[in-house]
């Protein structure tokens, strides 16, 4: 009849038409069906009443029972579907029919036409809204997490700004004002920005001006009530180092020390350069420059060495006299640092024996053992030298000498060396020399044919060529390597000469 249609109890609408609706939803604290409060949930069903009349208002009992009910949104820019008006529940009795309907999509304004099946007979519902379900999915959004060429830089802001989308299990956007939160994963403290907390508008929300200043790897976290979403993990880098923008840090990770005039540095410098944030700058590729006063007094192979991963550690710096010095080291024309003094100690100049060597048995180590010490230049110790100190051993060598001989042509003058190896010592090395007087050895045929080691054949043949010159000899083997041979502590020398050998020193 036009008048608004009041919710009591088991709301129940009466129209001056022939197919009577009730389908308004109560509004907690309204008093009534104001049109634009009435809502229902995505998702949810909500009752509606239908109840076939005549022209007077009676409800119709007979005609058209368990004729269906058919539903559908009415005067809609985009198809909604509505579910729930099908099959027997939908089917008159007595006149009424109450159906149980759910839509799934949101929307700020629709309308229900509710037709009996196969007739004219129909009516349209009040407008409504439909609203979204509880949150239920965070979606994030952050291309520029998702870049690994371009990783984020320390210190610059993340941009395009991330982005977290609210949904409803149904995947409506969620329009209410939820707080959503942003951080670091279990690092919470490193995210910084204006805001860490937004209210999400029009189902979104954004985090401009968001910056991380220690390089790693991070997944952002948003949290809104007891749900989450997680980044896909990306990378923060350390800051670009500018000349006279953002020079970056120069530090000494190992300071200099240890030194003795001439030698290399037993500490040698260690550099670190890093942004204006204290992160390695791994991809600085520029060179640290050592500077000392006194140049002449400083060498090196690399006096300017380029960094690698943002270190730079020189090798062999080495000052060449004494004193106490600082060095620095600079980074292009704004950034540097300088050591503490270094004491730089006299030269090395002599050892000394603190702990003289013992005799030992074979195979055993001296005890107590042999103790050395470096001295520099004033007969201090020289703590910090880097010298080594190696050590010789002297070998005890012996000579013996034999002297045989024979007188008939074809003879065989033989010696034998016994027990030329000291008690307890052992032989590592045998040599041995044969020297021939020139007694007769001027004419064809007239020779050495053979010399013999222990029976064994070590030459067959030598000429010492002369002849009357018995204190001039020949030498026929020299320094032989007899080692092997001798090891038994006896070696026999035996010395053939040819038949056509016939004078002698002393005679025929």
């Amino acid at each position: 009849d036009g008048e608004p249609c009041t919710c009591t109890g088991a709301p129940t609408c009466a129209y001056s038409a022939d197919l009577a609706l009730s389908d308004c939803v109560c509004v907690p604290g309204g008093a009534g069906c104001d049109p634009y409060k009435t809502r229902v949930v995505a998702g949810l069903y909500f009752p509606v009443t239908a109840t076939l009349l005549d022209r007077y208002g009676n409800v119709v009992l007979q005609e058209y029972e368990g004729t269906s009910i058919e539903v559908a949104a009415y005067n809609t820019t985009e198809p909604i579907a509505v579910y729930g008006a099908t099959g027997v529940d939908s089917r008159l009795v007595r006149g009424n029919v109450t159906l149980s309907l759910r839509l799934v999509s949101t929307i700020a304004r629709v309308q229900l036409q509710y037709t009996l099946k196969d007739t004219s007979i129909s009516d349209v519902s009040r407008p409504f809204e439909v609203i979204p379900g509880p949150l239920a999915v965070l979606t994030v959004n952050a291309p520029a997490l998702q870049n690994p060429n371009e990783p984020i830089k320390a210190g610059v802001f993340i941009s395009p700004p991330p982005q977290v989308f609210l949904y409803d299990v149904l995947n409506n956007s969620i329009p209410y004002n939820l707080s959503v939160t942003v951080s670091i994963l279990n690092s919470p403290d490193l995210l910084k920005g204006p805001s860490l907390e937004y209210g999400a508008n029009f189902g979104q929300a954004f985090y401009p001006f968001l910056t991380i200043e220690k390089a790693g790897t991070y997944s952002m976290a948003f949290t809104s009530d007891s749900l989450q979403a997680f980044s896909a993990p990306f990378v923060v880098t350390a800051a670009d180092i500018v000349p006279g923008v953002s020079d970056g840090r120069l530090e000494l990770a190992v300071q200099p020390g240890g030194a003795i005039a001439g030698e290399v540095l037993s500490l040698l410098p260690v550099l670190r350069l890093t942004d204006v944030y204290g992160n390695l700058a791994t991809t600085y590729t520029a060179s640290a420059e050592v500077i000392f006063p006194n140049a002449s007094s400083l060498s090196g192979s690399n006096m300017s060495l380029p960094f690698a991963f943002g270190i730079a550690t020189f090798t062999d710096l080495t000052f060449g006299e004494r004193g106490s010095w600082a060095l620095t080291f600079v980074v292009g024309s704004r950034i540097n640092v300088t050591s503490t003094p270094i004491v730089v100690r006299p030269r090395l100049a002599s050892l000394a024996i603190l702990q003289q060597p013992t005799n030992t048995s074979e195979l055993a180590c001296m005890n107590p053992p042999i103790q050395v010490q470096l001295l520099d230049e004033d007969g201090d110790p020289a703590e910090f030298s880097r010298q080594e100190v190696s050590v010789a051993y002297f070998e005890n060598s012996f000579r013996y000498s034999k002297f045989p001989q024979c007188e008939t042509g074809g003879c065989t003058a033989s010696e034998t060396f016994r027990l030329y190896i000291p008690t307890g010592a052992t032989l590592i090395g045998a040599y041995l020399d044969v020297q021939v007087a020139k007694t007769d050895f001027n004419d064809d045929n007239e020779q050495v044919d053979l010399i013999s080691v222990n029976g064994a054949p070590v030459l067959t043949f030598c000429n010492p060529d002369g002849a009357d010159q018995c204190d001039n000899y020949v030498s026929c083997l020299s320094e032989l390597d007899v080692t092997e041979l001798a090891l038994g502590d006896v070696l026999a020398v035996s010395i053939t000469i040819s038949a056509a050998v016939n004078e002698f020193c002393g005679g025929d």
